[in-house]
C-alpha cells in the first residue's frame, strides 16, 4: 500500500501545526496567551497568562464567570448601585 505525496504533505502540515501549538502552549514563556483574542484591558493586565484568575471552572459558561468578576469587583459594583451584567 503506497500513500500518495499529496497525503503525506497534509500529514506533514498537520504535524508541524500540532508541534507550533504544543510549544506554544506548553514550552514558550508566555503560556497561554496564544488563547487570548486581543489586548487585556489595563485593569486586567496583571493577570496575563493567569487563565484561572476568571475561568475559574472549565465549563462554567456565564454565572461562573459572573462569579469570578464579583469575587474582585463586588464592593465596587454594590456601591455604585451597578448590576452589570445580567
Amino acid at each position: 500500500m503506497t500513500i500518495s505525496k499529496d497525503w503525506l504533505i497534509w500529514i506533514a502540515l498537520f504535524t508541524l501545526l500540532c508541534a507550533f501549538f504544543a510549544y506554544r502552549m506548553f514550552g514558550s514563556d508566555d503560556g497561554k496567551t496564544i488563547f487570548l483574542i486581543g489586548e487585556l484591558t489595563s485593569g486586567h493586565a496583571q493577570f496575563g497568562a493567569q487563565c484561572s484568575t476568571c475561568h475559574t471552572s472549565p465549563f462554567g459558561g456565564k454565572e461562573s464567570l459572573q462569579q469570578a468578576c464579583l469575587k474582585c469587583h463586588e464592593q465596587e459594583l454594590s456601591r455604585a448601585e451597578d448590576s452589570h451584567p445580567e
